[in-house]
Formats: structure tokens, sequence, C-alpha cells
């Protein structure tokens, strides 16, 4: 009898349940209107993207209906196609968070709601603005439209720290100043062709952006000189979204904001303005580091309201150092008539002879 090898059919295997992973947890957009989890009211239009209920990013919303820029025009129904999309300006900071307080020496300059020092990021020195609990919603602000803005002639954004509701924003550390020390101290005219032309850049930049930016506060304080005399444009505390389409859109914003002797005329008047006040700015600044005063440096604020409103005087030309070039380039950015003015890209071609950094040839001889 031939025998048979039986085979026992394997047991089946005793189903285990799976237990589902965890998604990991993604940035949510959360409103932090009207409160803080701390307390401190952050101002309308501010969002924080949350993860793990820690702050990874902020948007800045400005509605199209918003009175602080409202379109300029007469008809409701241009009105009503304005109000179709709100302007929003998106911040991720991600890694460029830090933990903390950031430790400071030296104090730059101190104002009302806010103070700017010296201090050390990653064994370098850097800039560290530090705003009160007052003043956060404008440093929040402030430190979207700074990381929006980057570019190659903006202020590098470095970090950004939230401590105590205290928003705080570390920069780089230009190691020459500003265009105000430098044009009092060693600037000649070679560097301030070169300076005028990477201001220009700046602005190119900002309003090619979509949102633009409009920066509004363009004077030499604002303009930080690097190591290689390069410069770059800081200081966004007074810029905006700007939701034009075109530089000559005018939206009504709020009126003498900047600082009053490189203030357009239209907005010293408080009229509905454009991206084009930043280059009647931009003149006053270049004129200032061409010929190394300020502009209507005599006048008080009464006679600067008056050559304004009634003279529409400019700085004189004839006898400066300025070639004929730069010269006509700034009769035309400090038009009255804003669409007269160039716009920015524009200014920029032009002086990108002057942009680059030329070492003086020796005579062969």
């Amino acid at each position: 009898m031939t025998g048979k090898t039986f085979i026992a059919p394997l047991a089946p295997a005793t189903p285990t349940k799976k237990t589902p992973e965890e998604a990991p947890a993604t940035p949510e957009a959360v409103r932090v209107e009207p409160q803080l989890a701390g307390g401190e009211s952050w101002g309308d239009g501010l969002e924080a993207i949350k993860s793990n209920n820690v702050v990874v990013g902020l948007n800045l919303i400005q509605p199209a209906e918003s009175h602080a820029c409202r379109p300029a025009r007469a008809s409701d129904e241009d009105l009503n196609e304005s109000r179709e999309a709100d302007v929003v300006v998106e911040a991720p900071l991600g890694p460029l968070l830090f933990r903390g307080k950031m430790p400071t020496s030296r104090i730059l300059c101190e104002r009302a709601g806010s103070k700017v020092c010296v201090g050390k990021s990653r064994g370098k020195k850097c800039v560290v603005k530090t705003f009160s609990p007052k003043t956060a919603a404008a440093g929040c602000r402030e430190l979207v439209l700074l990381k929006a803005a980057q570019g190659p002639r903006i202020v590098q954004l470095l970090g950004a720290a939230f401590a105590q509701t205290q928003p705080t924003i570390v920069m780089e550390f230009c190691s020459r100043g500003t265009l105000d020390d430098a044009v009092r101290n060693w600037l000649d005219v070679r560097g301030a062709r070169r300076v005028a032309a990477h201001v220009a850049e700046a602005l190119a930049h900002l309003h090619s952006l979509r949102p633009a930016i409009v920066h509004r506060d363009v004077k030499p304080k604002n303009v930080l000189i690097c190591r290689d005399g390069s410069a770059k444009l800081a200081d966004f505390g007074l810029a905006r979204p700007f939701p034009g389409r075109t530089a000559n859109d005018q939206y009504v914003m709020t009126g003498e904001t900047g600082t009053v002797r490189w203030m357009a005329p239209e907005a010293f008047r408080g009229d509905p303005y454009s991206l084009k006040v930043d280059i009647y700015s931009w003149a006053m600044v270049a004129w200032f580091a061409l010929c190394g005063q300020a502009p209507y440096a005599e006048k008080t604020l009464k006679d600067l309201r008056r050559t304004h409103l009634e003279l529409h005087d400019r700085p004189p030309l004839k006898g400066r150092p300025t070639n004929s070039g730069v010269a006509s380039l700034l009769s035309l950015a400090w038009a009255e008539a804003p669409g007269d003015r160039p716009e920015a890209a524009s200014l920029s071609r032009a002086l990108a002879p002057f942009s680059v950094k030329r070492r003086r040839l020796l005579p062969f001889w």
C-alpha cells in the first residue's frame, strides 16, 4: 500500500486591526481678529498661519472696499468692479522663525512703539527691530511686506520672533550705515550715481510684484549702504500693498504719509495717489546724494507747504554735479503731474550703466 503524505492546510492568519497612522499636522489659516491668544489685538486684516499652535506665517488681507485704499474713480460701475477681489499678501515664515528673545547690544534708533538695535544671529551681526504690544499690528504688517518684498536691492530678512506678543524682525546688518551718513562723510559723485541706480532698481522690483508694494517713505535714512558700496531699501513701516493694475492707477490712501521733504505733492495735499509717489521721492533722494544737501533745507514746514501747493518749486539743477542724462531724469521724476513721471522700470533701465561698480584704470604709460 502506497503511503500518502497529507499536507495540512495552513491556518488562516488572524487578521490584525491596523491602527490608522496619524496624519501630519498641516498649517492652517486661523483668523486672529480681533484678539491673539495672549489677548493683544493684531489689527484688521491680519491672519496667523499656525501649525501645532505655533505661528509659521502671516497673511495680510486688504479688503477691496477698504477706505484706506479705494480707487479714485467716479462711476459706481468701476467701484463695483474694484471690489471683486481682496488684496492678499502672503508671508510664510517657516525656517525664519526664532524662538525666544533675540540678544541685542547697542541701540541704533528708538521711536514710539519700536526699537532698532544691533544684535547677533548665527555668529554674525544683524539688526533687530522690536515692537511694543501697542504697535504689534504695525510690526506684523511690516514683517509681511518685508517678507513679500525680498529682492537683491531690499534689505534681507533673516528671521522673526514672537515673544510675549511682541513681534521682532531680524534683518541683515549693512556696515556702512545709511545714505544720510554716507553723504555727510565719504560718498563721492560716482558712488552717488550708483546708489541712485540701486534705489531705482529696488522700486522697480517693488512695483513689479503682484500685488505691487508702494513704499511711501523713500528717504536717505531708509537707504542702507553695504560694505561694497551697494545700496538697499529698508523700513517698510509705511509701505502698503497697492491694488492697482498699472503704475498710474490712483487710489485714496492716507494723506501726508511719509517724510515731508521727500514727499510727493499729491500725498502732501491728501489727493488720490499712485505708485508714482515713490518716483518723486526717489528724485529727491538722488538729488540729495549727488548734491550733498537736503532739498529745501532752509525752509520751514509752513514754507514747504507753500512750495508744494502754490509755487511748485524744485531744487536747482544748474551748477550741480549731475550729468545731463541724470539731470533730465530728475526733472522728469519730480514732475508735478504723476502721469508725467517715468515708471520705476524705465528709470532703472536708464540708470543701469551706473549700477555696476567700475574700477578706476591706472594709466599704462
